[in-house]
């Protein structure tokens, strides 16, 4: 995965802020448990209590509120909702 070595390079010569969003940006488009791990690791490591909120609001957003990451959108828009999506329940009920 692209993002997480680019992620790693920054880090590894101190650029933690551009590692940071490079994770950000990889959380939105990657459904992987690893984006997560190495992101968690680098708040743990070089983050504080507002930094590590960022990752759990990011996280709640990507896969706790219904919609997924997608790699293209017709809409442009980087997320879709998926068809059991609660609102979409109540929309027809």
């Amino acid at each position: 995965m692209m993002c997480i070595m680019f992620a790693e390079m920054e880090r590894s010569v101190g650029e933690i802020d551009r590692a940071r969003g490079i994770y950000r940006y990889a959380s939105q488009y990657e459904d992987s448990q690893v984006v997560w791990e190495k992101w968690h690791e680098l708040e743990t490591e070089h983050g504080n209590e507002d930094t590590y909120r960022d990752i759990l609001s990011v996280k709640q957003t990507v896969s706790g509120s219904g919609l997924r990451p997608v790699k293209k959108s017709r809409s442009g828009s980087p997320f879709e909702t998926l068809a059991t999506s609660p609102v979409k329940k109540m929309r027809t009920m």
